[in-house]
């Protein structure tokens, strides 16, 4: 398949080395079992927790759904924008 043509197109080219991976149960990047999960640093669940802030993820986890093993990590800045919540005047 023409990865220009597929419609995950951008997760796949931002989970770098991920693509070949598959978790325990043969999900792999792009299936709507794998799930992408913001990961914060220190700083970020401070303000999450604490201000209700959501702040900039450190990176992004690939994570099935079914058996919770991570298949993958990106930091792509296009990603990590993607789960950044940006104030309604900004928009």
């Amino acid at each position: 398949m023409n990865c220009l043509a597929c419609p995950l197109r951008a997760e796949h080219a931002m989970a770098k080395n991920t693509s070949d991976r598959t978790c325990h149960c043969g999900h792999r990047v792009g299936a709507p079992a794998i799930q992408e999960e913001p990961e914060y640093g220190v700083f970020g669940w401070i303000l999450l927790s604490l201000f209700g802030i959501t702040p900039r993820p450190h990176h992004i986890s690939f994570r099935c759904m079914y058996c919770r093993e991570e298949i993958g990590t990106s930091q792509s800045p296009q990603l990590l924008a993607r789960r950044t919540v940006r104030p309604a005047h900004d928009r």
